[in-house]
């Protein structure tokens, strides 16, 4: 006999339908909830199944084979197997704290930030440094490659952010337009944009091009950690000192969705690929997972003994990597809050972590009849 349960299965029990041999596939209205039938929004229909779809292809394959890189206080970043939790290899060269770590598009290159106020481009396979981006004057306390992969945006105390050339580590442009030191820069999607979280409420929008501000959002009460940009260029997620994530609209700059819950302070907030989820690392140890189309919460990931710095999605969604001042990073299931492998090796504390990017994977999403 073989089954199709349809009924009480979820988003989050769905995998544990599947593994059952006699189950030979799982449905369920969360896929498509009748309010968005209703409002007949198809495009937020079909983002919703290649959701599902993502849960149901990427996660085992990612647990077996994918890797994380971790950047720590003791001065070095390290790359992991997921699958085993073997310690690949570590980059070593930084004098001081690695802040973090980036990958490239392609996978090719790790980035690291440092106190050291240098940022380092490492060969993923060699583990060799292939270029040191000097010019900051502070600690360098951000990574972010833009989209193309060309160049590295850089976020420092000094209050300026640089951009560098990605394959000779020379430094191509600066910023140099802040009153307070910057936590966070980060390229759009579509690589149009910068956004900007400084040690105040505001973030700024940039234009990648002429680095000319364009827009100012003023939604929170307290300095804002971090920033990013949907997939699609036309939100932003950030989250603050305040104890809330806020999702903006670009176009208006008006907060669409606070996420609230924690109990203490927001470090990190990130959108999943498909920007339906949000992920939130907080002071109070705990990592939680969110609708970011209501808000509403949808899982806790507890199991750090200490709070957490980062979080974020793997790029097909599946899994969820935290990084934690206890000096382990985890990697859990996004589908059910599962802890699927601790990382534990740094002598001190996991300031951020990183999914190596891997192959892009193809889904398809039909709809007949509707």
């Amino acid at each position: 006999l073989t089954f199709y349960p349809t009924g009480g299965v979820s988003e989050k029990n769905l995998q544990d339908y599947l593994a059952l041999k006699q189950v030979v596939a799982v449905g369920g209205s969360w896929i498509v909830p009748q309010d968005v039938v209703a409002s007949g929004n198809f495009e937020l229909l079909k983002t919703l199944a290649h959701s599902t779809l993502q849960v149901v292809r990427g996660t085992v394959g990612l647990a077996s084979s994918g890797k994380v890189a971790t950047a720590s206080i003791d001065h070095t970043a390290r790359l992991w197997n997921i699958g085993t939790g073997e310690c690949l290899m570590s980059f070593l060269g930084h004098e001081d704290q690695v802040m973090c770590v980036a990958f490239s598009p392609d996978g090719e290159l790790l980035a690291t930030a440092s106190t050291d106020k240098t940022a380092k481009l490492w060969h993923c396979e060699s583990g060799q440094c292939m270029a040191t981006c000097v010019g900051h004057s502070g600690p360098v306390y951000s990574a972010f490659f833009s989209p193309d992969g060309y160049n590295l945006l850089t976020a420092s105390h000094d209050r300026s952010v640089k951009i560098w050339d990605s394959t000779t580590g020379g430094c191509e442009k600066t910023l140099a337009k802040f009153e307070r030191t910057i936590h966070s820069a980060v390229y759009s999607p579509n690589g149009e944009m910068i956004a900007t979280a400084t040690d105040d409420s505001e973030v700024i929008i940039w234009n990648a091009a002429t680095l000319q501000q364009v827009q100012k959002i003023s939604s929170h009460e307290k300095k804002v950690f971090s920033v990013q940009f949907s997939h699609d260029s036309t939100l932003l997620l950030t989250a603050s000192m305040d104890g809330s994530a806020r999702i903006s609209d670009l176009q208006t700059g008006k907060d669409k969705i606070v996420i609230t819950g924690h109990t203490d302070w927001l470090r990190c907030a990130a959108f999943s690929p498909d920007s339906l989820k949000v992920v939130t690392a907080s002071g109070d140890g705990k990592a939680m997972t969110w609708s970011a189309v209501s808000g509403k919460p949808l899982l806790t990931l507890s199991g750090h003994q200490d709070w957490l710095r980062m979080a974020a999605f793997s790029k097909d969604g599946g899994l969820i990597v935290t990084a934690s001042k206890d000096g382990t990073a985890k990697v859990w299931r996004a589908d059910n809050g599962e802890c699927i492998r601790t990382l534990d090796g740094h002598r001190a504390w996991v300031r951020w972590a990183a999914f190596f990017p891997g192959r892009n994977r193809r889904l398809s999403v039909e709809f007949g009849g509707l």
